[in-house]
């Protein structure tokens, strides 16, 4: 999360602002078709480039064929290479995400992502019922982030599948862009409750 807030900020009018980002709801099923395709395309490659080794040494014997035996290994091995490398580029591409722009202010939270297609929504912070907090995994074994539900009286349940910063050093909800919602909606109750 990149955040610009100052401190004297909660003195005055708090404000603060960033950029966040949400995993691609696709990830998932693109990722398998990737991987998928590669192991197709391995095996692929693999019968022709070794049915043409074959044909080598039909025709020429074991001198012409030990040569281009060689050769076709060369060729597979580094052809697999930069498959691999295509590959992960296209899947650390995918994993990235989504980028969010968050605004708040003392009434509001603001979000925006021209990527995901989603307009600039604002949540009131006296219409949110419950922020909840899911850890998210990919495929089940590495942690990315939360899914984190907003659930509000006017707009329903709002979802966000958050990622975390690779250098963020702390991976707690606290760290999300949404403990502002938290933080503010818990000053309302609290306001409320000795009839601020």
């Amino acid at each position: 999360m990149y955040e610009t807030r100052s401190p004297v900020d909660d003195r005055f009018d708090f404000s603060a602002k960033g950029i966040f980002y949400c995993s691609r709801s696709t990830e998932r099923t693109i990722i398998i078709v990737l991987i998928v395709s590669a192991v197709i395309i391995a095996v692929l490659w693999y019968n022709v480039l070794f049915d043409q080794l074959r044909w080598y040494f039909d025709k020429g014997g074991t001198a012409v064929g030990v040569d281009t035996a060689r050769t076709i290994g060369y060729v597979y091995v580094f052809s697999m290479v930069f498959l691999i490398v295509v590959i992960c580029c296209i899947i650390r591409f995918i994993l990235y995400g989504n980028k969010y722009y968050y605004s708040a202010d003392s009434k509001h939270f603001s979000f925006r992502s021209e990527k995901a297609h989603i307009p600039k929504t604002d949540i009131f912070y006296d219409d949110v019922i419950t922020v909840r907090y899911d850890e998210m995994y990919l495929f089940g074994i590495w942690f990315r982030g939360y899914t984190v539900t907003v659930t509000t009286r006017s707009l329903g349940a709002i979802r966000f599948d958050y990622l975390f910063n690779k250098s963020s050093p702390d991976k707690t909800p606290r760290c999300t862009p949404f403990s502002i919602i938290e933080e503010r909606v818990a000053m309302i109750t609290e306001n409320e409750a000795f009839g601020r």
